[in-house]
This record gives structure tokens, C-alpha cells and sequence, in this order.
């Protein structure tokens, strides 16, 4: 993601650019240093002190990284912070010697005491400096890699030896590190090479997941990258004996006992077998494998039809590249109560122009799934429906199941398609008659989500006016601002003070008067000058025993 400096809080959610701003207000971000041409560095203190790297190539914005475990977007506050800091640096001080420049200068014996006393102060130099040292070494073997592992998580495990929530982005920068080494040997045609890693990386990181708050999805991120390095590595089995071996690691290793309860992974081997499987012989290994993992599991109730789709998909594949197209068709007819294999038969059905076998398969799936009682499959098969139904250019069909569609998941991509089967001038009443059809629904969520998006769509400005003023809330001024400030400044910012005094000013801790005094900025912004001064007098007096709230509304 590219940003402009220059303007990157318009670029950005305006959520994380108003946290971020706070953190810069309040001196939050430290150390800010270029690194080297286009690379600075700083601390951010939120939580904990957050490392931020980012690199600029003039008014771009072209890479950032944070050592926060938010994952819920592309940029963090703490980045958002150390850009308003950025931004705000004079110009002037781009042209100081870079950290790489100073230290290029400096005599070997120098640079190499400074590392020796400030690794005397800060143990994890050691470990880092090891662990470069093991990934640039051609020759380092797996217990190496799982060591420099191993170093990593012990470096963030608490007293107890259990990993909180914010140590375990950090537990795993060993697993990151050899696993960029098992690519680079994956990009030179090495798998024999990449393949130790891979199985060391998955060997740590399993069971540490019984030991960490992995809530973050670092963990399980990492052995999904194991698993890719897998795949990697059976795409470039060409040597017989490298073939071999892999093959029976993979057979062997998902029936470990560390990966009991992770029957995902357990299928992620088996597929893996599966693309590498070149003779009947195998192709017959693997199968019994499976059904033996099928007959353990259903003897102890526990085969859900997640394996049960699992098991079959893997099946169907090997048998479509090994076997005849007449097995290929009877294993397919064989199993059409597995979901993936019935999506399958519908897509060879219309590669055939076969109309009628394909609505079949969707309506018998329909039903099927209706008797399930799995409302998710439903609105697949109603999808595969209305793709039929485009093909057949049946427009009445069309136009019912995208708009059923719609109505049931608030994606506009059916909406669109729904508008599509209409003449402009046909097309507002229709758009009226779903309004009415949402605003007379039960389903709250519909209303509040679909709603102001079609307001927007359909450029309904008084009426995503009178949602926001019937919501009243934050999240409404929060998403809709934009749209109307404009067009109806004040009108919104009545809605701006009501939900400032009813509903943001009652609410108490420092985090809360910040987001209040943010609400104050944008009803600043709209034009309301006047009726922030006289709203910030009128909150200072009737909260005025609440310190931190007086200190925040100072700052607005």
C-alpha cells in the first residue's frame, strides 16, 4: 500500500489517523532516526514500546512495519503516529548522516565494543546477532534452525512459561527468520534444503500454541507458512529419493500426536501427499491412510463432515489426475453429498453447456442442505442458481435470486447485479421497493447496515441525513460525515452535540475524553466553531471534578 505523506491522514481510516494523532500529541513516538536513505526508524509507547520502521522514497509512503500485533488493517495507530511525526520533521534534517552512514565511518574496533557493551544490556543483541549469523551460514543443519526457534520464544515467555497476547508477535521472529531462509532455498530449486526448516518450524510452533495466547493469529500464521514451504517443496520433489522421503514424512507426520484437535493441518499433509503422488502404488497408500484415519475417528464419533469433505476432495484429485475419466466421473456421482465434489459437478456441467444438470445440482443441493438445516450452503447454491441464470440470460430468474441474495447477506455485488436487470428509468421505484423491504424487515443488522450504503449509492442525501439523526450514535457520525457535512452542516452538527453531551461525555477514562474531543475536532471542522467553544465551556463546568477530561478539552 502506497501513501502520501503529504496527505496520508486522507488516505488512511480516519479511526487509526485520530489514534495516531493522539499518540504524536502526546509525545508518544521517540527516537525518531533515518536509518538509512529512505528508512527511519522510532519508538511508539502504547501498551508496551512499539519498534516502527518505515521507508520513504520522496512523498511516498512505499513500506511500514510495526512491532504491534494489530491485524485488523493496514496501518496502526503507532504507524499513523511516526507519520504525523514524519511529516512534521523539517526537511532540512533528510540530509543528516543516515545510522548506516555513521556507522560505515567507524573503525571496526570501535563499532565492535559498542555491540559487546550494549549486548551486556540488552541480552536479545546476542540472540539476534546468533541467529543472523545461523541463516547466513550455508551449511547450518535443522537443529540450528530449531534452536535460533527455540531462542525466540524463550526471550518472551513470561515467569510461568506461558506467552501473553502481546509477546506472541514477537516469539515467533525465529520461525520468521528461518522461514525466509527455507524460501531463498525453494527460489534456487532446493527443496532437500528448505524441507528441514519447514519441519522444524511446524515441530516448535504446534505444541507452543497450548502454551501462548495466540489470539493475534502469529502462530498459526507462521505454521501456515510451513505448510506453503511444504507444498513448495513437493512441487520440486523431481529427485526419485527426495520424492520418496517426502512422501512418507508427510504419511507419518499427520497422524503426530501433536497435531490431535488440529484436524485442518492433519488434512493440509494429507493434501500435500496427494499432489505429490505419482504411481497407483502411492495413490493406494494414501487412500488407505485416509480411511484408516476415517475408521479412528468415526469409532470415537468425532469425523465431521469437515473431514468428510476433506477426505473426499483429496480423493477426487488424485483420482481426476491418475485415473481414467470414467473413475473420475463415477467417484464424483458417487459423492455429490460432499459439497466441494457437487460444486464441481455443476462447473463441468456448465463447461457443457448442460443447463438443466447443472440447476439440478444446485436445486438437490438446495434441498439437501435446507434438511441440514445450514443456511450458509443455501446461499451457495443460490449463487451457482443465479449464475446459471445469467448464462441462460433468464432475467426474471436472475432478478429473484440476486435480489434474495442481497436481502440476505447486505453484499452489494448482488445488489448490482439486481440493478443491472433494469432501465434507468425503471430503476428508482425498484430501488424504493427495497428500501421498503429493509425497513419493514426484522433483521436489525440489515437495517443499519444496508440502508445508509444505498442512501449513498442511489445519492439519497435527505435520507442518509435522517438515518444518522434517527441513529444518533458515533459510528453513524463516524462513516457519514463525509457525505454530509456539505450538504447539510447544520442539521449534522446538531446531531454532533447530541451525541457529544447524551452519549460520549457521560462515559468515563482518559481513552474516552480523547475519543470525545475528537468528535469536538470534527464538529470544529464542519464549521461550528462557536458551538465547540460553548460546548467545551459547558462540559468543563458540569464535569468539572473530572481532571483528565479538563486536560483533554484544553488540547481541543
Amino acid at each position: 500500500m502506497k501513501i502520501p505523506l503529504s496527505k496520508f491522514d486522507s488516505v488512511i481510516d480516519s479511526v487509526i489517523v485520530s489514534r495516531g494523532e493522539d499518540y504524536f500529541c502526546n509525545e508518544a513516538v521517540r527516537g525518531l532516526k533515518k536509518l538509512k536513505d529512505g528508512e527511519w526508524v522510532a519508538s511508539v509507547e502504547g501498551t508496551e514500546i512499539y519498534k516502527v520502521r518505515i521507508q520513504l522514497k520522496g512523498d511516498t509512503v512505499y513500506g511500514h512495519s510495526c512491532s504491534c500485533p494489530y491485524d485488523m488493517g493496514p496501518v496502526c495507530k503507532h504507524v499513523a503516529a511516526v507519520l504525523f511525526a514524519l511529516r512534521k520533521s523539517a526537511r532540512p534534517k533528510y540530509a543528516e548522516e543516515t545510522f548506516e552512514q555513521a556507522i560505515a565511518r567507524m573503525p571496526r574496533k570501535d563499532l565492535n565494543a559498542i555491540l559487546t557493551d550494549y549486548a551486556g544490556r540488552e541480552p536479545g543483541l546476542v540472540d539476534y546477532v546468533s541467529a543472523r549469523r545461523t541463516i547466513k551460514e550455508p551449511n547450518s543443519d535443522k537443529e540450528e534452525y530449531r534452536q535460533l526457534i527455540r531462542n525466540a520464544v524463550d526471550a518472551v515467555r513470561g515467569r510461568h512459561g506461558h506467552i501473553g497476547y502481546w509477546q506472541a508477535s514477537r516469539a515467533v521472529n525465529g520461525a520468521e527468520m528461518v522461514l525466509d531462509k527455507a524460501q531463498e532455498f525453494l527460489v534456487k530449486q532446493q527443496p532437500a534444503r528448505a524441507l528441514p526448516i519447514c519441519q522444524c518450524v511446524l515441530e516448535e510452533m504446534v505444541p507452543l500454541l497450548q502454551e501462548a495466547d495466540d489470539s493475534n493469529g502469529s502462530i498459526g500464521g507462521v505454521i501456515g507458512q510451513a505448510f506453503q514451504g511444504l507444498s513448495g517443496c513437493a512441487q520440486q520433489a523431481k529427485d526419485a529419493g527426495f520424492h520418496k522421503d517426502l512422501f512418507g514424512y508427510l504419511l507419518k507426520e499427520c497422524g503426530h500426536k501433536r497435531y490431535e484437535g488440529w484436524s485442518n493441518w492433519r488434512w493440509e499433509f494429507l493434501a500435500i501427499v496427494g499432489d505429490v503422488v505419482q504411481a497407483p502404488q502411492e495413490q493406494e497408500k494414501l487412500f488407505n491412510r485416509i480411511d484408516e484415519i476415517e475408521k479412528k475417528h468415526s469409532y470415537k464419533d468425532d469425523w465431521s463432515q469437515y473431514d468428510y469433505e476433506c477426505a473426499t476432495v483429496i480423493k477426487m484429485a488424485v483420482i481426476e489426475r491418475l485415473g481414467t475419466k470414467g473413475d473420475a466421473e463415477a467417484f464424483l456421482n458417487q459423492h455429490l453429498d460432499c459439497t466441494p465434489l457437487r460444486e464441481h459437478a455443476i462447473e463441468r456441467a456448465l463447461k457443457r453447456k448442460d443447463y438443466i444438470s447443472a440447476k439440478k445440482l444446485a436445486f438437490d443441493g438446495l434441498a439437501q442442505d435446507k434438511a441440514r438445516g445450514l443456511p450458509g450452503l443455501i446461499s451457495k447454491w443460490t449463487r451457482h442458481l443465479l449464475d446459471i441464470a445469467e448464462v441462460q440470460k433468464d432475467y426474471p430468474e436472475v432478478k429473484k435470486y440476486s435480489l434474495q441474495l442481497f436481502l440476505d447477506s447486505n453484499d452489494f455485488t448482488f445488489y448490482d447485479r439486481y440493478k443491472k436487470c433494469f432501465r434507468d428509468k425503471e430503476w428508482p421505484q425498484e430501488a424504493q421497493k427495497i428500501i421498503d423491504i429493509i425497513r419493514h424487515s426484522k433483521d436489525g443488522r440489515n437495517h443499519v447496515l444496508a440502508l445508509p450504503q444505498i442512501y449513498i449509492r442511489e445519492e439519497r442525501w435527505p435520507d442518509l441525513m435522517g438515518f444518522v439523526q434517527e441513529s444518533n450514535s458515533s459510528w453513524a457520525l463516524e462513516n457519514f460525515t463525509k457525505h454530509l457535512a456539505k450538504r447539510f452542516p447544520d442539521k449534522l452538527a446538531d446531531v454532533y452535540e447530541k451525541v457529544i453531551v447524551e452519549k460520549l461525555a457521560p462515559v468515563m477514562g482518559r481513552g474516552n475524553y480523547q475519543y470525545l474531543c475528537q468528535f469536538l475536532t470534527r464538529l470544529q471542522n464542519i464549521g461550528d466553531k462557536d458551538r465547540v467553544r460553548r460546548l467545551v465551556t459547558e462540559l468543563s463546568e458540569k464535569y468539572s471534578n473530572r481532571p483528565a477530561m479538563l486536560e483533554e478539552l484544553r488540547r481541543v
